[in-house]
Formats: C-alpha cells, structure tokens, sequence
C-alpha cells in the first residue's frame, strides 16, 4: 500500500452513489474505525 503522503486525490462516497449499497461500504468502515 502507498504510503498516505504519496496520495495527491481522496473521494469520499458519502451517499453511496460510487459503490451499491450492497457492498455494505459504511459497514465495513465502521468496523475498521472502532
């Protein structure tokens, strides 16, 4: 994995318009984040 400095663009998915709702996307963060 790069390291976070290298990364020039961050995109946050706010509303679930760039991944289905299917992928449980704010799950999965929700886990890693507690």
């Amino acid at each position: 994995m790069k390291p976070f400095n290298a990364i020039d663009t961050w995109i946050f998915d706010l509303d679930n318009t760039l991944y289905a709702p299917q992928h449980n996307l704010f799950t999965q963060i929700d886990k890693r984040m507690t």
